[in-house]
């Protein structure tokens, strides 16, 4: 996962999980008001035009998560130095899972992407 230096996407999973559970009164949502739709997507080191710049249309591999819902993200470790890169994971749990552009359910009974239909993803901030 890209994560540009204005942190949006660390912003993007915090303010998921803030919207499942309130951090002001603990009160949790329903299921359907917290679930969506996630895309993680695989890029080769460089676009098909030679640059460094991502195209969502030119993904090698995407998967679409169903009734995806973050369960836990762990705390980011800042460095001193701002060349240094940090980063966080992020655990998704899910319905089911299909190849972008297919509605094949993916791999056996449910769908498992992973064990227990959780998606560890790691996300790296960084200098671009």
């Amino acid at each position: 996962m890209l994560n540009p230096n204005d942190w949006s996407t660390r912003k993007f999973w915090d303010e998921w999980l803030d919207h499942i559970q309130n951090p002001g009164s603990k009160n949790m949502r329903y299921y359907k008001s917290t679930i969506g739709q996630v895309e993680i997507a695989v890029y080769d080191e460089k676009a098909g035009d030679g640059t460094n710049e991502i195209n969502p249309n030119h993904a090698r591999y995407t998967a679409i998560l169903e009734e995806a819902w973050p369960e836990r993200i762990s705390a980011y470790a800042l460095g001193y130095d701002n060349g240094d890169f940090g980063n966080f994971e992020i655990s998704i749990r899910y319905k089911q899972w299909h190849e972008k552009g297919t509605r094949k359910q993916q791999p056996g009974f449910g769908g498992n992407l992973a064990t227990n239909n959780v998606v560890n993803a790691e996300t790296t901030f960084g200098p671009h």
